[in-house]
């Protein structure tokens, strides 16, 4: 079987998504039911690869090493964050650039670019080749283009057998088989949590994406409902494959986790955790609110450290979350290094993922796996990956977010029965299953 794998979403920092689609093409690299594999990237460059190469360039995007942050400055991590257009290089002498009108209008004008470039990339690719005699010979880095005609000679050709997966919502108009995997449909269920236009984008292509599909792979039985409802698609068409958790998460004891703890100047089990992009879909004011309505020597005891950075709308969440790093309570961490990330789940006293949507919710089975006990919402998929290892919650009620957070901490007891749970609950999901499933997707899309 061959299969050509869209990586447009391994970049750093690395998300839930991209997380996916390199643990999925490390176990592409691994199979012998798939005989090669190919890697786009842009749509318009080619990578051709095996394991060595692969790991190789994640080591250049994705940058593992331990970087020392002090304490006083991690909390201001957030306005370290350089934005796209700080890479322009006459940025700075274009008039007017402080002003946030003419930085909106800027940004929103990038945006439609992007998206008119996603949809234009569909139609138009001028880059791809398959592994063929001329390209035995592996490369390092991008292969250069090849033009337009070549492009068709090999697309175009329905003899060419290969299995096109595009496992971030997006999927290039191809003449051979595809599988596509939707993770949510957030944009379409709550457009109020998404910019406009990102919601006009995806009104319109996600229709398209799921038409042209010869399969779909989705995460969770909530969201293969949510397809059929909301996209109107067979049900026979769509496949769920749970994602899964890598083994490096896990518990660990304090001795363990030192380095990194003092790193971030946390102390072992002596802290709520959350990670996730700071956006409000992800419920962040009805946390915090929930979190100041804790005691306070509860917030001093266990302070609310903060693993992600800004998204969409959240100027009035990151005020929020300043004062209570003013008054002691909170520590924003911005993203962290993907080595130090397991050492923070295992070490927090507990944590909270309350999102108001999601498709599967991947850092809930991290931090089960990881042994620590974990508050999460009754709503979508999160249930279906909580099983009986998590504590459930109404996320559009902060009394009760605020109840079961109390309880949480207050409870040595309670908080010992949902790690033992979590760490069951977790065994459930693995990577390995998720590649096995997703081959034999590929391999109903050939039929």
């Amino acid at each position: 079987m061959r299969v050509i794998l869209d990586i447009e979403s391994i970049n750093h920092p690395l998300t839930g998504i991209g997380r996916y689609t390199l643990t999925l093409t490390r176990e592409l690299l691994k199979s012998p039911r798939v005989t090669e594999v190919g890697l786009i990237k842009l749509a318009d460059q080619m990578l051709l690869t095996t394991p060595v190469q692969l790991e190789a360039y994640i080591e250049q995007i994705i940058p593992t090493e331990i970087r020392a942050v002090k304490p006083e400055d991690r909390n201001n991590i957030e306005y370290k964050h350089v934005p796209f257009w700080r890479y322009i290089p006459f940025w700075d002498s274009i008039p007017y650039r402080k002003q946030i009108p003419f930085r909106e209008a800027f940004i929103r004008h990038y945006n439609n670019f992007k998206y008119w470039r996603l949809e234009r990339r569909y139609r138009q690719l001028e880059l791809f080749k398959f592994f063929s005699d001329q390209s035995t010979h592996l490369l390092e880095g991008w292969q250069s283009k090849f033009n337009q005609k070549q492009y068709k000679n090999i697309v175009n050709n329905k003899s060419l057998e290969y299995i096109f997966h595009g496992p971030n919502f997006h999927l290039a108009l191809m003449p051979n088989k595809s599988v596509v995997t939707i993770h949510d449909l957030s944009v379409l269920r709550h457009p109020e949590c998404h910019p406009e236009d990102r919601t006009d984008f995806w009104n319109k292509e996600i229709y398209k994406v799921a038409e042209r599909s010869t399969k779909i792979i989705t995460v969770s039985e909530f969201q293969k409902q949510e397809i059929i409802e909301l996209l109107g698609v067979d049900a026979d068409k769509i496949h769920v494959v749970y994602l899964g958790v890598e083994s490096k998460f896990r518990p660990y004891n304090p001795e363990d986790s030192q380095d990194v703890l003092q790193k971030y100047g946390l102390e072992y089990k002596q802290y709520s955790l959350v990670v996730s992009t700071i956006e409000p879909r992800k419920n962040f004011i009805r946390l915090l609110k929930a979190f100041e309505q804790l005691p306070k020597s509860m917030r001093r005891t266990y302070p609310l450290a903060i693993v992600g950075d800004k998204g969409w709308k959240s100027e009035e969440i990151h005020k929020v979350i300043t004062g209570l790093i003013e008054k002691k309570e909170a520590v924003r961490l911005g993203y962290v290094d993907e080595a130090d990330l397991p050492y923070l789940y295992a070490s927090a006293a507990v944590f909270l993922y309350p999102s108001i949507y999601e498709g599967f919710g991947l850092p809930v089975l991290e931090a089960m796996a990881s042994g620590t006990p974990v508050l999460t919402s009754n709503t979508s998929s999160l249930p279906e990956v909580a099983g009986e290892g998590c504590l459930l919650v109404d996320p559009y009620s902060i009394e009760d977010i605020t109840t079961a957070w109390k309880n949480l901490l207050g409870d040595l007891a309670l908080r010992e029965e949902l790690s033992e749970a979590g760490i069951r609950q977790a065994k459930k999901f693995s990577w390995q299953r998720c590649a096995q499933q997703t081959i034999e997707v590929y391999e109903k899309a050939e039929r």
